[in-house]
């Protein structure tokens, strides 16, 4: 029971592309011999593909199929989830529910669901007024991620946005490219299905795991074909704490400096932080930019980077496969006074002032970047990132000449109170013949960096668009 006294029911999340293998797990789930009445959620954006018999089978217990469409249950739709949660819960007829989520769903938006209020929900999402969160009414037990291992290489590597490949019904992250939403399902996951496994050479395989045990060291990996697996193994197994899935990223753990699990080894992933107190020059590092996503052994990159152009506020650098952006972060510690930043908590202040150079015209301005691969050669990778660097010469310049230097990189708006700013773009790395993608303007709650940044979750921070 939840603290309200209402039926507490545990909850499995089921992401993944569309053709991965979702609704044949679904079906697989149903189909088994198991006794829990589970309601099904089911969001995948007007495609729904269970036969009506695996809903509801004859004799007890029955299943209920809910779908949600028009919309995303990570976004425009979260209130329409809380609610059919919540009556689902109140009904008493479930011990189960199974939300199957869009192929271009986050699944952290998900997650962070269940710590919404139920009541006052407003446009699909809830005010924090008191009233019975979704906590009360359901246990995030799982999250679960299909993937198709057999175009799980060519997606990393590909430079489609998801409304390309799946056309005009994404509406909402229909611009994100399909590298990023893949990284996304993978990082934020306790359990990993590489479906269609069979279609692989064992070359192939070996190269999948990786890539994905590079992304998400916490994550069971489990190797599938037509997403056949024990039901017990993602029901009721307990796996989800939000705060571990936040920090099982292949990138946060290399930054935070956790050691790397055994089978590592064996995989080839090597991972390093690469740190610099010296600025980029911006045309420079948009060069060494490309050559890094045309790497092959780079599988993810993550950080923050300091243009010498852009003096007072660093970049958001975020790097997946063969697609890369650089968006606006926010100002540097060194540029604001002390009781602006975020907490006045002594360890807090400890921590930051620790990441400020002996050398107080720099601050806490630096490169800081994660580089994950399989059988990366560290003194290339870091060689290349140094040629980015500004000389000695021009160094000597200063900040005020450091401006003048040719910078390709698109305008950043770091005013995040300027609702009036729907054309402007956060700095993306594109194609120079790549026209821009419009997207809507949104607020990101941007989980940052390291001990120095780690105040500014929470802080309203420009989404990046892709």
């Amino acid at each position: 029971m939840g603290d309200s006294g209402v039926k507490q029911l545990p909850v499995t999340v089921i992401s993944g592309f569309l053709g991965a293998g979702k609704t044949t797990l679904l079906k697989h789930i149903l189909q088994s011999e198991q006794t829990l009445r589970i309601a099904v959620i089911v969001n995948d954006m007007g495609r729904i593909n269970i036969d009506g018999r695996f809903i509801k089978r004859k004799g007890e217990p029955a299943n209920t199929l809910i779908e949600l469409q028009n919309g995303c249950i990570c976004c425009t739709l979260r209130g329409d989830l809380v609610k059919q949660i919540a009556e689902l819960s109140a009904s008493g007829g479930f011990d189960y529910i199974i939300i199957e989520s869009s192929g271009v769903a986050e699944p952290i938006g998900v997650a962070e669901t269940f710590a919404i209020d139920a009541e006052d929900v407003n446009d699909g999402v809830a005010d924090k007024s008191g009233g019975p969160s979704l906590s009360d009414m359901a246990r995030l037990d799982c999250m679960v991620t299909v993937v198709d291992g057999y175009s799980f290489m060519s997606d990393m590597r590909t430079r489609d946005i998801a409304k390309e490949r799946w056309g005009d019904e994404f509406n909402e992250d229909g611009n994100r490219h399909i590298t990023d939403l893949l990284t996304d399902q993978v990082e934020f996951a306790n359990i990993i299905l590489i479906n269609k496994m069979d279609m692989l050479t064992e070359e192939q395989r070996l190269s999948v795991r990786s890539q994905i045990k590079a992304l998400n060291r916490g994550a069971i990996i489990v190797d599938t074909n037509y997403s056949k697996i024990p039901v017990e193994s993602i029901i009721n197994t307990g796996l989800f704490n939000f705060e571990d899935a936040r920090t099982a990223t292949g990138w946060l753990r290399e930054l935070k400096g956790d050691p790397r699990p055994p089978e590592t080894q064996v995989f080839g992933i090597s991972s390093f932080v690469y740190r610099r107190r010296r600025p980029f020059h911006p045309k420079r590092f948009q060069e060494v930019s490309t050559k890094m996503t045309e790497n092959e052994k780079i599988v993810r990159s993550k950080g923050f980077v300091w243009l010498a152009t852009r003096n007072d506020c660093y970049g958001d650098w975020n790097q997946s496969g063969a697609v890369a952006v650089l968006s606006c972060g926010d100002y540097w510690f060194a540029e604001l006074p002390e009781d602006s930043w975020g907490s006045t908590d002594p360890e807090f202040i400890k921590n930051v002032k620790a990441e400020f150079s002996s050398d107080a015209a720099l601050g806490d301005r630096r490169q800081e970047l994660v580089i994950i691969g399989i059988g990366l050669n560290q003194k290339e990778v870091e060689d290349l990132l140094d040629t980015s660097l500004l000389t000695d010469e021009e160094m000597t310049l200063g900040p005020q000449k450091w401006k003048e230097l040719t910078d390709p990189f698109e305008v950043w708006d770091i005013d995040n109170g300027d609702d009036d700013d729907d054309d402007e773009t956060n700095g993306q790395l594109q194609d120079d013949d790549e026209e821009e993608e419009e997207s809507e303007d949104d607020i990101d709650q941007t989980h940052m960096l390291g001990h120095s940044l780690s105040s500014r979750d929470g802080r309203p921070v420009k989404k990046p668009r892709i």
